[in-house]
């Protein structure tokens, strides 16, 4: 290929891929991972909207609606991610860390001089030390693709965290609807206890699922620097 022709396809392979990155930042501002759980929690509000026989008619342009829609259920997104977050850190998160970490250093046999003030306290400061691990791969230039693996595993866990919370709203929803003072036309009390069970459980197992997915991140980080420290297969002569 003529070297003016090579440069012209280098230049619109950059120009693509610059496009495509600044595609991607703005759907990692507006996570999309939020949505999923929005959605859900949006839908869990309405339904019990409609069961509460309130005004059906909506007053503005359709397009309004639209980006309430979308707004609302965000916006919604944000919260059950909050308080998902929160409940699973009393259910599952609270003692992943310090289980997790200094396993998978030992397992790897992940030492350094920087290291070992972390562990070496009186009191151990495990999720400091998970913090400047995190902070060393995000400005580390070499490593975009582990960065890309792990905010995976993040966004993964921050949606089960949201659904989790999702379906507790929706086991509440189902509960309410079930008496006269909030339903004019409740529905029965063994399909709203059943529904109400069953998203109590699946909201169970969505917390135990992001929980996971936090061990997996913890694990995959060690990785990383115990990769940076030797690699398993070396060049021998």
């Amino acid at each position: 290929m003529p070297p003016d022709e090579k440069s012209v396809s280098e230049e619109v392979g950059s120009g693509l891929r610059s496009i495509l990155e600044r595609i991607g930042e703005f759907f990692h501002i507006f996570d999309l991972s939020f949505f999923v759980a929005g959605v859900m929690t949006f839908a869990a509000l309405a339904f019990l909207y409609i069961m509460m026989k309130m005004p059906h008619e909506f007053p503005f342009a359709p397009w309004v609606g639209v980006v309430a829609f979308v707004v609302g259920s965000y916006v919604c997104g944000l919260i059950a991610f909050t308080v998902g977050r929160e409940l699973n850190g009393v259910a599952f998160r609270r003692r992943i860390l310090q289980r997790i970490l200094p396993q998978a250093m030992a397992a790897h046999n992940l030492t350094g001089k920087n290291i070992a003030p972390y562990m070496n306290a009186e009191q151990s400061r495990f999720w400091w030390l998970y913090i400047r691990m995190w902070s060393e791969i995000a400005h580390e230039k070499s490593a975009p693709l582990v960065l890309h693996h792990l905010m995976r595993y993040w966004a993964m866990a921050a949606t089960y965290d949201g659904i989790g919370f999702g379906f507790l709203v929706w086991a509440t929803a189902l509960v309410a609807v079930q008496f006269e003072y909030v339903s004019p036309n409740p529905i029965s009390h063994s399909i709203g206890t059943t529904g109400a069970l069953l998203c109590i459980c699946a909201s169970y197992f969505s917390f135990r699922r992001g929980a996971d997915y936090y061990e997996y991140q913890i694990e995959d980080v060690v990785a990383h620097f115990a990769v940076a420290q030797g690699s398993l297969i070396s060049n021998t002569e």
